[in-house]
């Protein structure tokens, strides 16, 4: 089931009839089986000083290649000054001629790290799985 701009803190509480924060591995992985990123509300990196100001957990992709997964609590201000970051400038010049876009799934604070370590164990963008372990994909359904 591909995820909108999520009500997914709806749908967890509905799972198991519980808080967000009581969520489990199981109900996540539930939840994003069949994810599709591409169903996400998103819009081109070059036009990212029009993104909401959402807590959100974010993707950085170009068609089928994720290349990002982040948090954030406000989706415009991380923008602002994360992506002047080399690693996702290298994204972006080595991506020119594609279509780079930021896809977000508006999330309940607290969800926000269930959610991340869920997604970059389900895609290993490139960005987070070689230059960050501290996310183990072995905790993971696929």
């Amino acid at each position: 089931m591909p995820i909108q701009d999520v009500n997914m803190t709806a749908q967890l509480r509905a799972a198991k009839g519980k808080q967000p924060k009581a969520a489990s591995s199981a109900d996540v992985a539930r939840l994003l089986e069949g994810f599709n990123h591409e169903g996400l509300h998103s819009i081109p990196i070059r036009l990212r000083c029009k993104l909401p100001e959402i807590t959100c957990v974010y993707l950085v992709y170009s068609g089928l290649d994720v290349y990002y997964v982040g948090q954030t609590v406000n989706l415009k201000r991380r923008w602002e000054s994360h992506h002047t970051s080399e690693k996702l400038s290298i994204v972006q010049d080595s991506t020119e001629q594609q279509d780079v876009r930021i896809g977000w799934i508006g999330l309940d604070r607290q969800l926000l790290t269930l959610i991340e370590k869920a997604l970059i164990g389900l895609l290993l963008p490139i960005l987070n799985v070689s230059q960050n372990e501290r996310y183990s994909t072995s905790n993971y359904e696929h």
